[in-house]
């Protein structure tokens, strides 16, 4: 499955999303990274333009900063994984994250 189709199937799979040319809601994302885990209830927007289509920000948190995290995806670089527990994984790699990296997003 590539980013674009897992990315379109998690955006069908949502029931109260709202908004253009991005799709708000608040969702659980799990974070994990090499040095632990965080978890964190937030405001996620997926963008649904054309020019933007597929990009994902993660609105900041208490404990999911900018600055420890990552909080902006793009298909371009990250991969994303629609699975069949309704979740979408996004996977990168990155030295601010320490190597490899997992976030799982999934509507409240």
């Amino acid at each position: 499955m590539n980013n674009i189709t897992a990315f379109d199937n998690f955006r069908e799979s949502l029931r109260n999303a709202q908004g253009d040319p991005y799709l708000t809601f608040l969702a659980k994302v799990i974070y994990s990274t090499p040095s632990g885990s965080e978890h964190e209830t937030l405001e996620v927007s997926l963008y649904i333009d054309t020019y933007g289509y597929g990009k994902i920000l993660i609105k900041n948190g208490n404990i999911l900063t900018p600055q420890k995290y990552h909080l902006d995806f793009n298909p371009d670089f990250q991969e994303y994984i629609f699975n069949s527990s309704g979740f979408l994984v996004i996977k990168g790699n990155s030295t601010k994250m320490g190597g490899e990296y997992e976030i799982q997003i999934i509507s409240v």
